[in-house]
């Protein structure tokens, strides 16, 4: 097996209960995720997100439960879409809320890039603090890319990012140079490239 998926759908009790008919034991998930850090199981974190009864308390809770997990996991975010006509688009219209509402969709937008941060590293804690005494960044969420959060927090992976980034390109231009063989096989000793002496 080479990932574990531990899906937290909402750090909220209120919102597995509600939307999602399910029951959910905060000391039980981390103790979950305890275990698997400690035998060396890699495994990623799954949310739910976009889901109209959350509110921003809703949002903080799966935040504060993924910055608990002190990073080191991979994340999966999921956009909760809803579709006319389903027994939650529904009991939505019993509650009064509207299917397809995007008034909210900054505040989903900006704590979905908190979690990305938050899973990044047993740091994230105070990159996600920083972050959050930024107004812009909860005017303007599209400004906060994770990975350049990532990037401060772990040099060590933006070095080799780099390096792998900037080292694929300079591969490919040395292999478009190369001259191709020109037909017959190679003569055990002799060069494969053509008129070359060995």
């Amino acid at each position: 097996m080479a990932f574990f998926c531990l899906a937290l759908e909402s750090g909220s009790e209120h919102i597995n209960k509600k939307v999602f008919d399910r029951v959910y034991d905060r000391a039980l998930y981390m103790k979950t995720v305890r275990a698997c850090k400690a035998l060396g199981i890699p495994f990623y974190s799954e949310v739910i997100t976009y889901n109209p009864y959350e509110q921003e308390e809703d949002l903080r809770k799966t935040l504060d439960v993924l910055l608990e997990m002190r990073g080191g996991f991979s994340m999966c975010i999921n956009k909760l879409f809803v579709l006319p006509g389903t027994k939650l688009a529904e009991v939505m219209e019993r509650d009064g809320l509207k299917v397809g509402d995007a008034s909210r969709d900054k505040l989903f937008n900006y704590y979905c890039r908190l979690f990305w941060v938050a899973s990044y590293s047993r740091h994230a804690r105070h990159a996600v603090r920083l972050i959050g005494k930024l107004d812009l960044f909860r005017r303007r969420p599209e400004l906060l890319n994770p990975l350049v959060v990532k990037a401060f927090l772990d040099p060590v992976w933006a070095f080799r990012r780099a390096n792998q980034r900037a080292v694929r390109p300079v591969k490919a231009a040395i292999r478009r140079l190369r001259p191709k063989p020109t037909g017959g096989a190679r003569t055990p000793g002799g060069s494969a490239l053509p008129n070359c002496p060995t």
